[in-house]
């Protein structure tokens, strides 16, 4: 497996527990030099999104799970929790419509490292280790691309094994913290709190040391004189929708979540970024 090359945020070590916590066995000595081993000296920068507070009216906070997914896969709403609706014309003037921003229950502590640790036998051209897709319907809910198992909660649950155990227990602990984070954001309307950073170049970080599922590809721009990239098997970009801090939305949360968008054929791509 060659990994693409990442900016470090803390030195050797702190890849090292980022490799190991994602299921990547080692990385290549390129991998960990401080420059990213590309021996280039430009300095290039990616453009930043712009940070929105939660009473933004490009968003709309906390929307109702009932509006968020397809009829037919209704256990998303146990796994995936609905945190914002985007305006895709805030990102292209040419999109329409709204995306809804979900945020994955997992990883268990303890448990995993990452969301779809501990289902390898799961993972499918869809999802894999910290990565997941999902389509955009015409309605505007979301339909998970991969299996439903991919999940660890549904896993157990398929097996008759969720009750009592440590999967159980952090859903229930994270369904109580969300509430109490919910409660202030409805109490203030969002006001003054950063919830969502729009639009932007992709960047070099820890969510490239993954590669994504098999129906998509990582595009890395030589010497790194660009941004990275990410399309569709077939060659299709997929554009930055935008980022969220999970810890807005869970204290125990210590992950961002990156949200791409490939408008034709309307797949959303969920990728995390650990800190």
């Amino acid at each position: 497996m060659t990994l693409p090359t990442v900016v470090t945020m803390g030195g050797r070590e702190r890849l090292g527990e980022i490799l190991k916590a994602v299921g990547v066995a080692r990385a290549d000595d390129e991998l960990l030099r401080p420059n990213g081993g590309s021996g280039s000296d430009d300095e290039w920068e990616p453009e930043e999104g712009e940070e929105l507070r939660g009473d933004d009216p490009r968003l709309q906070l906390l929307p109702d799970p009932a509006t968020v997914f397809v009829a037919d896969q209704p256990w998303l709403g146990d796994v995936l929790m609905p945190v914002l609706r985007v305006d895709l014309s805030a990102v292209d003037p040419t999109w329409s419509g709204s995306l809804p921003i979900v945020d994955p229950v997992e990883p268990v502590h303890d448990v995993q490292g990452s969301v779809g640790d501990e289902t390898e036998e799961s993972h499918d051209d869809h999802a894999c280790n910290s990565w997941m897709a999902l389509r955009l319907e015409p309605d505007g809910r979301l339909r998970f691309l991969g299996r439903r198992t991919y999940f660890l909660h549904e896993t157990l649950r398929e097996r008759g094994e969720l009750t009592g155990s440590p999967v159980e227990d952090h859903y229930v602990r994270d369904a109580l913290d969300r509430a109490k984070g919910q409660l202030r954001l409805r109490r203030t309307g969002g006001k003054g709190a950063q919830v969502f950073t729009l639009g932007g170049e992709l960047y070099w970080g820890n969510w490239t040391v993954v590669a994504p599922p098999a129906a998509y590809r990582y595009v890395e721009p030589h010497d790194h004189a660009g941004p990275p990239g990410v399309t569709t098997a077939d060659g299709r970009p997929f554009r930055l929708v935008g980022r969220t801090d999970r810890w807005a939305w869970n204290d125990e949360s210590v992950a961002s979540l990156l949200v791409l968008f490939e408008p034709e054929t309307r797949t959303v791509l969920m990728a995390v970024e650990f800190d």
